[in-house]
């Protein structure tokens, strides 16, 4: 059927294909394609963006296919509902594909796409309250990082959902993300109030990734603070964690927070760690390259180059 199309200039076979042995046909016409989808009844066409979806998720390297994914699923559920047919068979797969999706959208820094994503999820339920405060948690960390302006309620939102389910270490992930959000505002007290709730939530805690982040976060405004030895401390704690985690974005974090409390000190050997910040940060596509390059441009000015 394929062959007998192509000869009648409906598709073409491509020269290339985007996945390896398989064989890729395009339609010659957008208009033709849209025609063609188009006559399809909404529940069949709903079942096949699901077939679509399903076969993506069975490629290689699912985290690259994971915007792909989720936007057949999206499809399938809202052709399902404009053709008033149940969605629950596909509601648990696609929340799911969401979630990943918004997972993938946040690593690669693309934060209001991570909040779609995530909004999608939330928007058909969690099999578990465990689920649903983690999807919160991870919807209001790429909010705040988007800028929006329910960043504030979010934060407080999920911060409140992680502690009745007994996330304490998450919560204190949120409560020093709202640190940060005071210290731009200018609100020194409640900044602290937000460092000194997370840390104290996490102080008994094994090493672990919210562990690192909090510690962190604690060293930088503790150097902010110009109190340099403790920022020292704490954040050359962060830093064992985060190398023992393989942690590289908390590891330049860390090293940037250290740079910043030895150059308040006079040390100069602050221009190791900020280089190194840099060095990790740019490897991990990370944005904390660009706060290591200030604080170096910091340094130069001090010694007058």
């Amino acid at each position: 059927r394929l062959h007998a199309l192509e000869r009648k200039e409906f598709l073409r076979r491509e020269r290339s294909t985007s996945v390896a042995g398989e064989v890729e046909y395009a339609f010659r016409h957008v208009l033709v394609r849209d025609v063609s989808y188009g006559q399809i009844p909404r529940g069949e066409r709903a079942d096949k963006h699901v077939l679509a979806a399903r076969w993506i998720e069975s490629l290689e390297r699912p985290e690259d296919h994971a915007e792909m994914v989720a936007h057949h699923y999206l499809h399938a559920l809202e052709l399902l509902r404009a053709a008033g047919e149940p969605t629950e068979d596909v509601a648990p797969t696609a929340r799911q594909a969401f979630r990943e999706a918004g997972n993938r959208a946040y690593s690669l820094n693309s934060f209001p796409a991570a909040v779609r994503f995530y909004d999608e999820a939330l928007a058909l339920g969690a099999a578990e309250d465990a689920d649903d405060a983690d999807v919160r948690f991870r919807r209001a960390r790429a909010l705040y990082l988007a800028g929006g302006e329910e960043r504030e309620a979010a934060l407080e939102e999920a911060r409140e959902t992680l502690l009745a389910n007994g996330d304490s270490e998450r919560a204190a992930e949120a409560d020093a993300l709202l640190a940060e959000m005071w210290w731009h505002r200018g609100n020194t007290d409640r900044t602290l109030e937000h460092l000194e709730r997370a840390r104290a939530m996490v102080e008994a805690l094994p090493p672990s990734p919210g562990k690192a982040d909090v510690f962190s976060q604690v060293a930088r405004y503790r150097a902010l603070q110009e109190d340099n030895e403790a920022a020292i401390r704490i954040g050359t704690e962060a830093l064992t964690m985060a190398e023992a985690l393989g942690l590289e974005e908390l590891q330049a974090h860390a090293l940037n927070n250290i740079g910043i409390a030895k150059l308040n000190l006079g040390d100069l050997t602050a221009v190791d760690d900020l280089e190194r910040s840099v060095e990790i940060a740019l490897a991990a596509h990370s944005p904390e390259a660009a706060r290591a390059y200030n604080n170096l441009g910091v340094l130069a000015w001090a010694r007058g180059d």
